[in-house]
Formats: structure tokens, C-alpha cells, sequence
């Protein structure tokens, strides 16, 4: 699987990503590996650079590689586009077994990857946040009201 996650900035693409990744590890038999691409120079190589925070993964044989998944965040952020995109193709290719998610800026990606499923992450409206947490907390033992509940958080906030 290959899945790119395309949103404008501040629409929850690293959240997104990061609570994929938790998802990930307490329900599949799936590795998953995060990585921030936000400090990946254009003269990086990207499995190097990976490499470099999971040091354990440039030892693994291929035939591991199908219980890996990247959650890579920031194509964009990587700098030269062109550069980050022949990279991750590359990347792509090491690691065919793997699974990978990688968020992008939507003005920032132009059909680049061939391998990844293009997603768009849509922004949520209060109401829609108010139907989830009434879903979310429908077989609760204490009774909450969305709003109220939405107030106190941006209260803290």
C-alpha cells in the first residue's frame, strides 16, 4: 500500500499521520516507523536519512520489509521537489513490501508518484466534531454534551 495524504497546511495532516501510526502498532501486526521529513536536507539520501533515526532498519533482510510501515511526513518540506520525489520513488522501490503514508501540502504536490493513492485530508466543522463526540461517547457511563464539552476544550486551549 501506498497512500499519499495531501491537505493545506494546518488541516491535521502530522496529527493525522501520527495517530496512524499509533493506530498501527496496537492493532496490526505491522511496524510502524515515523519519520519527519521537515529536517531532510536536498542533499540527503533519504534511506540514509531514515536510516539514521531507525538505525535497526538498514539491517533488516528484504524478506522483513513487508512488516514495515513508513508514516513519512513533509514531502514538501524536503525542499527541492524534483530531488525529494526521485528519492522517494527510489525509496519506494528498496522497500516494495513495505507499506507507506506520506503526507504532502496539496499546492505543493503535481502527480509526481506513480505508486501512491492520492487522499485529501478535508477540514471538519464543529458539527461535525459534535456528531463524533456524541458517537464516541454514546455508550458511555457518564452522559456529555458535545458543545459543552468543545467549549472547555478551547477554553484550555
Amino acid at each position: 500500500m501506498r497512500l499519499l495524504i495531501l491537505a493545506d497546511g494546518g488541516y491535521g495532516k502530522t496529527t493525522f499521520l501520527k495517530h496512524s501510526a499509533q493506530e498501527t502498532a496496537s492493532t496490526t501486526t505491522l511496524y510502524p516507523l515515523y519519520v519527519s521529513l521537515r529536517d531532510c536536507k536536498r542533499e540527503d539520501v533519504l534511506k540514509n536519512y531514515i536510516g539514521e533515526r531507525h538505525p535497526g532498519l538498514l539491517k533488516l533482510p528484504a524478506t522483513d520489509y513487508k512488516h514495515i510501515c513508513f508514516f513519512l511526513d513533509g514531502l514538501d518540506e524536503i525542499g527541492d521537489t524534483g530531488n525529494a520525489v526521485k528519492q522517494l520513488n527510489d525509496f519506494s522501490r528498496i522497500y516494495q513490501d513495505s507499506h507507506i503514508l506520506l503526507t504532502c501540502r496539496s499546492n505543493a504536490y503535481f502527480d509526481q508518484l506513480a505508486d501512491f493513492s492520492p487522499v485529501r485530508l478535508i477540514a471538519i466543522t464543529e458539527e461535525d466534531i459534535e456528531t463524533y463526540i456524541s458517537k464516541v461517547y454514546t455508550n458511555s457511563n457518564t452522559p456529555v454534551n458535545p458543545a459543552e464539552l468543545l467549549s472547555s476544550i478551547f477554553r484550555v486551549l
